[in-house]
């Protein structure tokens, strides 16, 4: 029982290794040749880390891809790092919804493609869920970071979180999610 404790104790000193968070500076960021930046606004850059991007589906009915992602706060000078997880329903897909349509009788046409953007709108099919963030200084210090619980939050088309999850799509499978 005594030597089970003389190396637990050890163990309790490295845990804080472990679980050291690897600052990154706006710097460092900009220069990651593994970021991949997808949307710059005159208020934000948001970046994908392609090196930790991995589909991780369970079934080729729903793919699900884990990422992590940057977003650079020009307004109050922080950086945002998002571990994320990205599902997908493949019903909501434009081209999907299309060829639905289609087999029902209707034509294509440009007021069908109206009605179905119209629709994504409320439902994009993609949804995502944050397990960790970490706030960033733009000199790298680290400001925050948690573990989140697994919320599902549904992604609005055009969204810049949609428009990460298509990114994020197009690097796992050549294409994007509403290609048509």
């Amino acid at each position: 029982m005594k030597l089970k404790n003389y190396l637990i104790l050890p163990l309790i000193f490295l845990l804080p290794l472990f679980s050291y968070v690897n600052a990154i500076t706006l710097q460092e960021l900009r220069n990651d040749t593994n970021l991949k930046l997808v949307i710059t606004t005159d208020r934000a850059d948001f970046y994908i880390d392609q090196k930790f991007t991995k589909d991780i589906s369970l079934t080729a009915n729903e793919p699900k891809i884990q990422s992590i992602i940057y977003i650079v706060d020009y307004k109050n000078a922080l950086i945002f790092e998002d571990h994320i997880t990205y599902t997908y329903n493949p019903s909501f897909s434009i081209k999907q919804q299309i060829e639905d349509k289609i087999k029902s009788g209707i034509p294509k046409n440009q007021k069908l493609i109206d009605d179905i953007l119209a629709d994504k709108e409320v439902a994009s099919g993609i949804t995502s869920a944050s397990s960790r963030k970490v706030v960033y200084s733009f000199d790298g210090k680290v400001l925050n970071s948690s573990i989140q619980p697994k919320t599902l939050t549904f992604e609005n088309w055009g969204t810049p979180g949609y428009e990460l999850g298509n990114e994020i799509y197009l690097l796992i499978y050549n294409h994007t999610y509403d290609n048509f």
